[in-house]
């Protein structure tokens, strides 16, 4: 901590140092297009001064403006010239610049940008968020993000574990993309979102329903790395109730070529039982990050990315530990031709070691993986073909108390994709496209080593050929204020069983004539049907834009997970055949005042057999207002969740349903930007769940009241 405060001293210094001798005034921001891609070498003008900068590979710009200077005008080919005035202008914000042509095609691809998924032209409820935005106003970690600013569900465990459900999905059903690449690889494919370092990052893709790299999947993170094309600094440190603290460290250097990015960080958060007034359950964690980015005149980038993330949980008053190291490397290259031709191949070595020491159980687990993939992108005439391949070989070496359990998988998935694009017409309403997806996964699992008895089932017996077929198609309806998108999805998917779902159904299993039960493939029929709005016009941001989708899930054999009381193991079993149907939507709408705007997220389920979906409420509700004011930017957010329940299992092999109860709450967060000759920064109050009705699991107090003060350094 002595050298966190020294930093801060020396930034306050250096801060106060700038104010003086300030003279002139710092404009900074990033533009996109209308498809949300970055805009690089946009000419941005300083009027009447003609001071002027070029946006850069991330459509970021900073331009040092005269005082007398009024007007910023942005300019780029094939765009319309956009001009704003400086007063109105919020540093950080994204502008928007038109195509002089309104472009109706889906294929709005750049083989250099980063981002998987269109905002509008997806058909699936997409949504995107600006992580440096957000890490301005204080929130801790990603699973903070997703809870409070969308409808989906945040699983927060006795161990200081995060996990997330879109559209009521199991932890093992959820897709975690790294820059479009899978991270759910390994034996335990569980991804604890404390493990996830927010500065290392530059947005977070939130899709909900199956797509071409998820088509089993309610839903999809995809996790955008900062890879800047210049050089900057950041420095955040945070400090909250209950003894919380963390600070992360962010630096990048870089030109046209080449961009090298590092981080580190380190956290402490802490858990009340609701009986006392002090945490007697603390996590700590600890991050490391380097993102390096090398490109060449002919549209050829690669990319090299690895992360490594430390986590201690201790429990003062039941003794309880865990202990994991996670480590993901990742090789990538994508490169494009004349002819449009987009490929992008990748290798990805992954490791996970971890120790679990909960009441009288040990559970060590040393997990690896080594995968490869690749993408073909092939324009046609008034079309697309697409061909996917992902590779994994996880290796799982397990010990439970003393038995010895060592297995690997081999899993194959290729993917080919066929897209139709409709021609543009002057008509108001016309097809848009329609997209056929047939998937071809293989699952082999054999056991390795020299064990005589492990405790799992034989696993050369488990070989799966399954194949998923997918379809898709939308229309769209252009008038003069906003166009409209209609689209439908329907598909037949399966999802494999992990290596440890399968690991604890055989463990606790066995009928009565001792033989275990095999867990056998989910799967699952989708029909999806939703509407895209935005607005048409001039403006750098959209005045609203919306979505709401309708969806029915017909699940077979269902994959059901029985929890066991204060432990963090489960029992997976087979449900049965089960449905699931309901709604989903979220709306934004900044009004003729510039400083109010106003966003909904609401999601609402009906469960054929809620058992079969623990965790799992009927309805989720976010409200979000924001003001911009001349002092502070003001963030009031409204949660609700219905009731929740969650089968578990007593160690006298007991069934009990456990009730969570209803969300009810409030947020409130305030900060405010500053800038001064290069430097900027933000501080900000946070208050999480005023209302104070914290919920209670195996007598641990989660989402109580807390209050997180983070103040933000950052040179460019």
């Amino acid at each position: 901590m002595c050298i966190i405060n020294t930093v801060i001293t020396v930034f306050k210094y250096a801060l106060c140092i700038s104010v003086i001798f300030a003279k002139n005034k710092i404009v900074f921001g990033e533009i996109k297009n209308e498809e949300g891609n970055f805009l690089t070498n946009v000419n941005i003008v300083s009027m009447p001064s003609k001071v002027g900068t070029q946006s850069n590979e991330k459509g970021y710009f900073s331009l040092q403006i005269d005082p007398q200077d009024s007007l910023i005008q942005c300019s780029h080919v094939g765009y319309r010239i956009y001009y704003f005035d400086i007063k109105s202008f919020k540093n950080g914000s994204a502008i928007i610049l038109k195509n002089k042509i309104l472009a109706m095609d889906s294929l709005q691809v750049s083989a250099i940008n980063q981002n998987e998924f269109q905002r509008f032209y997806a058909k699936n409820n997409v949504i995107e968020f600006n992580v440096e935005e957000l890490s301005r106003k204080g929130y801790t970690d990603l699973g903070d993000v997703l809870f409070n600013e969308e409808s989906i569900l945040m699983n927060e465990n006795i161990f200081g574990q995060k996990s997330m459900s879109v559209r009521a999905s199991s932890n093992e059903e959820l897709i975690y993309l790294f820059d479009g690449i899978s991270l759910n690889n390994l034996g335990d494919p569980n991804l604890d979102l404390t493990l996830i370092s927010s500065s290392g990052l530059s947005a977070i893709e939130l899709v909900k329903g199956g797509h071409q790299k998820g088509l089993s999947s309610s839903g999809t993170i995809n996790l955008v790395p900062r890879i800047s094309y210049s050089n900057s600094l950041i420095f955040n440190q945070q400090f909250g109730t209950h003894n919380y603290g963390k600070y992360n460290f962010h630096g990048s250097l870089g030109n046209y070529y080449s961009s090298f990015n590092v981080g580190i960080g380190e956290g402490k958060s802490t858990q009340l039982y609701s009986d006392v007034a002090y945490p007697e359950i603390i996590t700590f964690n600890k991050k490391k990050y380097s993102n390096i980015a090398l490109k060449a005149k002919k549209n050829l980038e690669i990319r090299f990315m690895a992360q490594q993330n430390f986590k201690r949980y201790t429990n003062k008053r039941t003794r309880d530990s865990i202990y994991l190291n996670m480590e993901n490397h990742i090789l990538k290259l994508v490169h494009s031709n004349v002819k449009e031709n987009i490929v992008k191949a990748y290798g990805i070595y992954q490791s996970y070691a971890g120790q679990d020491y909960v009441g009288s159980t040990v559970f060590q687990k040393d997990d690896t993986n080594i995968g490869y993939g690749f993408e073909l992108l092939m324009p046609v005439k008034n079309g697309m073909i697409s061909l996917l391949n992902q590779s994994n070989y996880p290796k799982a070496d397990w010990y439970l108390n003393s038995t010895a359990v060592s297995v690997d998988r081999l899993a194959s998935n290729i993917t080919a994709v066929f897209e139709s694009f409709h021609p543009k017409t002057n008509k108001e309403f016309q097809l848009k496209d329609v997209k056929l997806i047939y998937s071809h996964q293989k699952i082999v699992d054999r056991p390795y080593g020299n064990f005589v008895d492990p405790f799992f089932v034989d696993f050369a017996k488990n070989k799966w050929n399954l194949r998923s077929t997918f379809f898709s198609g939308s229309l769209l309806y252009k008038q003069d204020q906003n166009i409209l998108m209609m689209y439908a999805n329907i598909g037949n998917t399966f999802r494999v069983p992990s290596l440890s779902e399968i690991g604890f159904n055989y463990n606790h299993s066995y009928n009565s004539n001792g033989i275990p039960f095999q867990l056998r493939p989910e799967q699952k029929n989708t029909f999806e049907f939703g509407v895209k709005i935005e607005e048409v016009n001039q403006n750098p941001q959209k005045k609203y834009h919306g979505t709401i989708s309708c969806f029915r899930y017909n699940y077979i054999d269902k994959i059901k997970h029985v929890y066991f009381s204060a432990s963090p193991s489960y029992f997976p079993i087979n449900a049965g055949d089960v449905g699931l149907k309901g709604f989903d939507s979220r709306f934004f709408y900044k009004t003729n005042m510039d400083w109010f705007l106003i966003s909904q997220s609401f999601a609402y389920y009906i469960f054929d057999d809620p058992n079969a979906f623990p965790f799992q409420p009927e309805k989720i509700i976010r409200n979000k207002i924001q003001l911009n004011t001349k002092f502070f930017n003001i963030d009031l957010i409204y949660k609700i969740e219905g009731r929740r329940q969650i089968t578990s299992i007593n160690s006298d092999l007991s069934m009990i349903q456990n009730y969570i109860k209803p969300i009810n709450n409030f947020d409130i967060n305030l900060n405010r930007d500053f800038s001064m000759n290069g430097f900027e920064g933000s501080i900000s109050l946070s208050g999480r769940n005023l209302k104070n009705i914290s919920q209670e699991l195996n007598g641990v107090s989660i989402y109580d009241r807390r209050f997180i003060l983070n103040i933000m350094i950052g040179y460019r």
